[in-house]
This record gives C-alpha cells, sequence and structure tokens, in this order.
C-alpha cells in the first residue's frame, strides 16, 4: 500500500505598507487609503513601487505588514494504517522551523510569535552552499521561528470538518527598514522570502513533495514550502534631474503661451 504523502504550503501577501516621516508625519498608510504615492500594490505578484521625494526621504520609515499562512495540503492519515489497536485519530503535520530571509537593515517591529536573528554559521548544516553564497554576497539577514509549529490537520480531515482541528494556521508580520536619500538602489529595494526548513509529523513520516532547506534566497520557488514575497522598491519620482524637468516644464509651457498669443493676434487682424 503506497504511504499518505504530507505536504506543507506556505504563503504571504503584503496586507499594509506604511511610510512615517522623520518628523513623524504619515506619507503612506495603504490600510487608510493612504496610497496615492504607491503603484502596483492591487496587481498580483507584481513589484510594489514607492515615490518619494529626495527631500522628505532622508530618515522616513518604511513599515510593511504581512500576512503568513501555512497549510496542510497533506492526504489523509492515521496510526491505525501501520500498527493494529493504534489511534485513529488523523496524523498532523507542523512546521517546526520557518526561516525569512530579509534584506539588510530590515527589523521586526512586530509580530503575533518571536523570530530570532541567526547567522549563517547557525544555520549551515539546514541550507544549501547556494543559499549560503547568496545570504553572504547580497548580505541578507535570517530570522527564524517556531511560532508556526502548530499541528495541522491536513484539508478533508474528520477533525476540520468538525472544528475539532485546524488545516492552516496564519500570522501577521511587521518588518520595518530606515530610509536614507544616499541609498543606493540595493538599499532602496526590500526582499522578503521564506521557507519551511523543519516539519514534525506524527507518524514520523517527511515529505516527498519538498526538499527543506534547498530554497535560494530571493530567487521564484520552485516547491510550495517557500515563498518569495513581493519586491518593494522605493522611487525618487524624477530622479536626479528633477530641476532640468522643471526647466523644461517651464520652457514647453512658455511656446504655447507664446503660439496662443500669435494666433490671437493673427485673427485680430
Amino acid at each position: 500500500m503506497e504511504r499518505p504523502k504530507t505536504k506543507l504550503t506556505i504563503e504571504a501577501e503584503i496586507t499594509a505598507i506604511k511610510v512615517v516621516l522623520s518628523d513623524n508625519t504619515t506619507l503612506i498608510d495603504t490600510s487608510k487609503g493612504m496610497s496615492k504615492n504607491v503603484m502596483g500594490l492591487d496587481v498580483q505578484n507584481a513589484p510594489v513601487s514607492i515615490y518619494m521625494d529626495e527631500e522628505i526621504m532622508q530618515g522616513s520609515t518604511l513599515i510593511v505588514d504581512y500576512k503568513v499562512k501555512v497549510r496542510n495540503e497533506g492526504e489523509i492519515d492515521t496510526l491505525a494504517n501501520y500498527i493494529t489497536g493504534a489511534s485513529t485519530d488523523t496524523v498532523t503535520t507542523s512546521a517546526k522551523l520557518v526561516f525569512n530571509y530579509t534584506s539588510r537593515n530590515m527589523l521586526y517591529r512586530n509580530s503575533d510569535i518571536s523570530w530570532d536573528e541567526v547567522t549563517i554559521k547557525d544555520i549551515q548544516g539546514m541550507i544549501t552552499d547556494e543559499a549560503k553564497k547568496v545570504l553572504k554576497e547580497e548580505d541578507m539577514k535570517t530570522y527564524q521561528t517556531e511560532g508556526l509549529g502548530i499541528e495541522l490537520y491536513p484539508l478533508g480531515s474528520k477533525e476540520v470538518e468538525e472544528k475539532k482541528g485546524s488545516a492552516e494556521v496564519d500570522v501577521i508580520i511587521t518588518l520595518s527598514k530606515i530610509i536614507a536619500a544616499e541609498n543606493n538602489e540595493a538599499d532602496l529595494t526590500f526582499d522578503s522570502s521564506m521557507e519551511i526548513v523543519e516539519r514534525e509529523n506524527t507518524a514520523g513520516h517527511r515529505s516527498e513533495t519538498e526538499i527543506p532547506g534547498n530554497y535560494v534566497p530571493d530567487t521564484t520557488p520552485i516547491e510550495l514550502d517557500a515563498i518569495k514575497n513581493r519586491k518593494i522598491i522605493i522611487s525618487k519620482p524624477l530622479g536626479e534631474n528633477k530641476s532640468t524637468t522643471y526647466v523644461l516644464i517651464a520652457i514647453a509651457t512658455g511656446i504655447v503661451v507664446i503660439i496662443g498669443v500669435v494666433l490671437i493676434q493673427r485673427k485680430k487682424k
């Protein structure tokens, strides 16, 4: 008999973006409809762009809320399938350890669960050499949590149908970053990705569809136990040549006015 397969998936979505200026004025708060400087938020899987004038960028704080969800999409199984007289309760699987790889200088501001920063040395036996290389070259941070390690029943199991257990768990996490106008492009781009690197199954089963620890940060996942969050890019609306643009607009406006005056005078004649 083929053993039922275990499968945990992880999802994440941006629920709110906020930008607070150095004088504590709120420039952007998408949860309250203050989003005129934000583009792409409503476009699925697209990068999100935030436009700010250089004069107000210095010392501002970017705050991003994420809703993270882990779901048990495995097949229904019981210990009674293997041991005579064993429990007929459905076997559960939990995300015992989850990593969050973020851009440098990103800090956990708030979360429903606890996250701890770890070094490459701390986790070197749990990730691939390619992942280590990316974390080092991109100077990314790694956070870990055991707070999503709730026993989850498969979708469609009797426990879920009878509301005696859950097939998914979700939490809200908040990350923040101080913005500086002189930052380079990398510092004005926020990346975040997550992976379930350790799972626990009450029947001792391992996943046959995902390999924990094989995800390379900031890449598109090929397995469902990892997720790359949408990139957030902070840009200056008119770039470094803002004054030049204003001059060109003024000249163009002046030409239009002159042409209009000439046409009016010709009509009078």
